[in-house]
């Protein structure tokens, strides 16, 4: 089983947070952020302020990514902070 973290800056377009896996995988994604107003929102490569699961400060989500699915994430504004904890079955 391998665990990884790694935090990011995000800005206004998607940013792929969790690369695909040839097996599913546990992340629990978090914003880190404790500015009001800096929400972080996850979804596919399309991902935007109306299309992604949003986040608002200090809030995290727990899912399992399908396998050859990759997870993305865009700050509002652009500087939101969000960090990743991958759980792998490899």
């Amino acid at each position: 089983m391998a665990l990884t973290t790694e935090q990011f800056t995000l800005g206004t377009a998607g940013t792929q947070i969790c690369a695909p896996d040839n097996e599913s995988v546990s992340v629990i994604v978090h914003n880190d952020d404790k500015r009001s107003n800096y929400h972080v929102y996850i979804g596919n490569s399309s991902v935007g302020t109306a299309t992604g699961l949003e986040l608002h400060e200090g809030q995290y989500v727990q899912l399992t990514v399908p396998a050859g699915v990759a997870l993305w994430a865009c700050g509002d504004p652009a500087g939101a902070t969000a960090s990743v904890l991958r759980i792998a079955n490899d």
